[in-house]
Order: C-alpha cells, then structure tokens, then sequence
C-alpha cells in the first residue's frame, strides 16, 4: 500500500515537473527568438531620424512597406508632380477659400468684415466695398498669386460706384 501511494506521489510530482519545465523551455525560447529578432521598426526609425535625419527616416520606411503600399505612395508622387506642373496643389473650394482669406487679411490695412471670398472649382471670387481702388486692385493681384488659384473674379467695388 504504502509503495502504491508514494509511486503516485512520485508520478504527479514527476509529471509536473516535466510540464513546468517544458513551459519554462518554451518562454526562454520565445525570449532568446525575441532577442534575437533585434529592434522593431520604430526604434530603428528613430534611431535612424536622430542619427542621419527624418529623409533617410522616411526612406527606409517606404523600403519596408509592402508592394500595395509602396504603389499607393508611387501614385501620390506622381499625382503631387503632376498637379505642380497643372498649377499647383488641387485644393478643395472650402481649403482654398479660407487659405486665400488667410493670405488676403493678413495686412492691417484690410477691412476683413468689408470682403466676401467664394471659390467655386479653383475659381475666386472677391465681393464687397472698398473707399480705395487701388486696395482692389491689389488684393485681386495678391488673390492670384496665390498657390491653387486657377482664376480670380474681382467684383470688389468702391463706394462710389456701387450704387
């Protein structure tokens, strides 16, 4: 009897130590594999954009990116060097409004509540009141300049022939 109990003590004993051995092999192979493996992605991007700078930064991303990825970001390379030789960036009416207030009212001389600007399709128009007509002039011609501008429609009136 008392060998029975003992071999069975014996035999769960031996069986979970195997198991807790075989368990504590398999993590110390997932840790060796882990140090093995190196630095991840972005440790090695940061490494690289304080070392050499953010270009060889984003180099070395658009190398480990995917196929799909990397003919995702050919396209928008070519659709960038395209719209600059079409005249700019393609903004939309909304982006392009408020980028050409930006640069309209950025004088002091400006009366900012006086004009009204509208894009519609890469068109501006520039609505309102002025007292000089040089001001209109002059805001027309900085509207123009502006990059995504496609056209300028300056209806900007003085006060004297509004009516």
């Amino acid at each position: 009897m008392k060998i029975a109990k003992s071999a069975k003590k014996t035999a769960k004993g031996w069986g979970a130590y195997k198991t807790g051995k075989g368990v504590t092999k398999a993590a110390s192979r997932a840790v060796k594999r882990k140090a093995r493996r190196g630095p991840s992605t972005r440790e090695r991007v940061a490494k690289i954009a304080g070392a050499v700078g953010i270009t060889a930064a984003v180099a070395f991303v658009l190398a480990k990116l995917g196929g799909r990825k990397a003919a995702g970001k050919a396209k928008g390379a070519v659709h960038g060097a395209a719209s600059t030789v079409t005249g700019g960036k393609d903004y939309d009416d909304v982006t392009l409004a408020r980028k050409v207030e930006t640069e309209l009212f950025r004088p002091a001389s400006v009366p900012k509540g006086a004009i009204s600007v509208n894009v519609n399709d890469g068109v501006v128009e520039l609505r309102g009141e002025l007292a000089d007509q040089q001001q209109i002039d002059e805001l027309g011609d900085t509207a123009k300049k502006i990059d995504g501008v496609k056209d300028v429609r300056n209806l900007l009136h003085t006060g004297s022939n509004g009516g």
